[in-house]
Parts: C-alpha cells; structure tokens; sequence
C-alpha cells in the first residue's frame, strides 16, 4: 500500500510543482530589496492559481510524512521513489501545460532522461 502512496505523493508533487514555479512572479534578489521580498513571496498567495497548487503540494507533504511515519518503508527507499516519480511527472506536465517555458526540440530528450533517472532508482531500490 505504501507504494501506492508514494506514487500518488510523487504525482500530486509532480504536477503541482511547474504551477508554482511557473505561475508566480519572479522576486528581485538585490539587497536593497531583500526586506521586501518575503512580502512579496507572501503576496503571490494572492494568486488562486498559486494557492491552489501550493495546498494541493502540501497535501501531498503530509501524505508523504503519514507514509514515513507508518514505518512501512525506510527513508532510504521511500525518498527516492517519491522524488524520481515527482521528476518525471513535473518534466512531463512542463512540457505540456507551459510549452513555451521548455525546449521543444529537447522535449523527448528531457523526457528519456528523466524516465532513465527514475528506472535507475527503481533498478537501485531492487532488494
């Protein structure tokens, strides 16, 4: 059951993760404005967009702490699998939902190299 769990954390993760980087507003690092900017962060929840994505991923954070915590899997197995999951679902959904953010001639390379860095881990995980 775990497993399952975790797949569905790395797909809420995955999908939820390009809204929120893509739909919020980039912040000035300058240190003239280093006070303002944990304003500014704070105003994007503004956004219902944002907001949204942003609860919908910590939904998924405490799935994946309930998980950790049931003690049916180990960190060490649990962590790569929500995280390689999180990577290809995220590669994919960026590439169809804001096709004008990533490469297209490199799409089905990113695709090919996300999928091998995830069978990699599954490979890895094998006991």
């Amino acid at each position: 059951m775990s497993i399952s769990q975790l797949a569905f954390v790395g797909l809420i993760w995955g999908v939820t993760g390009p809204f929120i980087g893509n739909t919020s507003k980039p912040m000035q690092t300058s240190l003239q404005t280093k006070s303002k900017s944990i304003f500014q962060n704070l105003t994007q929840f503004k956004q219902k967009s944002v907001m949204i994505a942003y609860l919908v991923n910590q939904l998924g954070s405490l799935l994946f702490n309930y998980v950790l915590v049931s003690g049916e899997l180990p960190v060490s197995k649990a962590v790569p699998v929500a995280n390689s999951l999180s990577l290809l679902v995220a590669t994919i959904m960026s590439i169809i939902v804001f096709p004008e953010v990533t490469n297209k001639p490199n799409s089905v390379a990113i695709i090919l190299g996300s999928f091998c860095v995830c069978l990699g881990i599954a490979l890895s995980q094998i006991d």
